[in-house]
């Protein structure tokens, strides 16, 4: 007996559970509207499958799709967009500022204008129903560096100005002057403030100057120009030779000759190829420069290093190891009729020497206004002075002395 009521009652439960739920009633909160239907769907994605709200990859779903839906549910879609945003957004240019010898202490001058930068921002934003809910950085780039500007702080002092003959040039925080005449009129030459100091010569009557400056490519080391200093406003003018450790006029101002060397990863970050080039700078209608007749007259290893001689009418190239010579009227050998008189690499660091005469190769006193120079605040690296019978000293050389133009 007890069996048969326990059969009865299982397939009672058993009937029931076949037998379909009554409608249901569900909300549903979706695309901004909030509304409450009555429904025989058994899950919540069957709801809204005949609600007709389709759902992308990136719509979630209160509670999920696959749940068994209950009487007095509610069902939340949140519609979820993921978009990019790119904008441009300013850098702020920065301030440098120089100690000048040609501003008064006291006063500044505006070297150069500063100029903002330009970078652009891609953001990645989620939106939730329309609201940003989180913006998230992607990618940065910059479009336009910022320039600094440059503002020149005074560092003249007030003293009375010293005449002087000739031409004086010196290199001050990377950047080379002239001044002719009298010490008050000094004058900058560049103001790029990358010249390397290895080549700093003016040619023998003072209206040029031959230096170099520092390279940005990894694997040169500067590059070798040429200035007129005598016309105000002269740009320089590069003179396509790269690598050059050593290079100085010859006497008569219209040849150069110079050496050459080649980046190194190891200190001092260079080696010497210890050749030598010989170079006959021409001047062309438009007023540019340009090497001719580029000859090289030593090949790398042959010598060390040079600086230009005049021993009576001869010739010579004399080097750490090589001496090699000719008189100018000469033709063939190893230079040409037309190469430079009075053509002569000596020795060491470009050392001018001058035949003839009992100790021609002794430098002769500093000039007087040098001291006068250093109160005016000129800090100079390197000086060169044309003009007068001063010659340059050996390493280091505190100044060289020209007949120049305006001496």
């Amino acid at each position: 007996m007890v069996r048969r009521i326990a059969l009865l009652a299982l397939l009672v439960l058993f009937l029931a559970a076949c037998t379909p739920i009554g409608p249901l009633r569900v909300t549903v909160i979706a695309d901004g509207e909030t509304r409450t239907v009555t429904t025989d769907a058994e899950t919540v994605g069957e709801l809204l499958t005949r609600l007709g709200i389709t759902l992308d990859e990136d719509d979630r779903v209160t509670p999920p799709e696959t749940v068994l839906l209950t009487d007095g549910m509610t069902v939340h879609v949140v519609r979820v967009e993921v978009r990019t945003e790119v904008q441009q957004q300013i850098i702020p240019y920065g301030r440098e500022t120089v100690r000048d010898a040609t501003v008064p202490v006291g006063q500044t001058r505006l070297l150069r204008a500063g100029t903002n930068g330009v970078e652009e921002l891609t953001y990645v934003i989620t939106l939730e129903d329309g609201v940003e809910v989180e913006r998230r950085l992607a990618r940065r780039v910059t479009v336009q560096e910022p320039q600094n500007e440059i503002l020149l702080i005074g560092a003249r002092e007030e003293v009375t100005s010293v005449p002087i003959s000739g031409t004086i040039a010196y290199l001050s925080a990377h950047n080379a002057w002239v001044m002719r005449g009298t010490t008050g009129s000094r004058r900058r030459l560049t103001a790029t403030g990358d010249l390397d100091g290895r080549v700093f010569d003016l040619s023998p009557d003072g209206t040029r100057l031959l230096f170099t400056r520092a390279a940005t490519e990894t694997d040169v080391l500067n590059t070798l120009w040429v200035m007129d200093t005598v016309t105000t406003g002269a740009e320089p003018v590069s003179l396509q030779e790269r690598n050059v450790i050593w290079a100085a006029w010859a006497p008569d101002g219209q040849w150069i000759a110079f050496s050459t060397g080649a980046p190194r990863e190891a200190p001092p970050g260079w080696e010497a190829a210890n050749d030598l080039y010989l170079a006959r700078l021409v001047v062309g209608r438009d007023g540019t420069f340009s090497l001719q007749n580029r000859r090289r007259v030593l090949g790398p290893t042959a010598g060390g290093t040079y600086g230009w001689a005049h021993r009576g009418r001869d010739v010579r190239l004399v080097g750490d190891h090589i001496r090699l010579g000719a008189r100018p009227e000469q033709g063939g050998g190893k230079f040409a009729s037309g190469h430079p008189p009075g053509l002569c690499p000596g020795r060491r660091g470009g050392h001018h020497r001058s035949g003839g005469g009992k100790n021609r190769d002794r430098p002769a006193d500093p000039i007087s206004a040098l001291p006068h120079l250093r109160r005016m605040g000129l800090g100079a690296d390197r000086l060169l002075v044309a003009g007068g019978a001063f010659r340059r000293y050996r390493r280091p050389r505190p100044f060289a002395h020209r007949r120049g133009a305006g001496g």
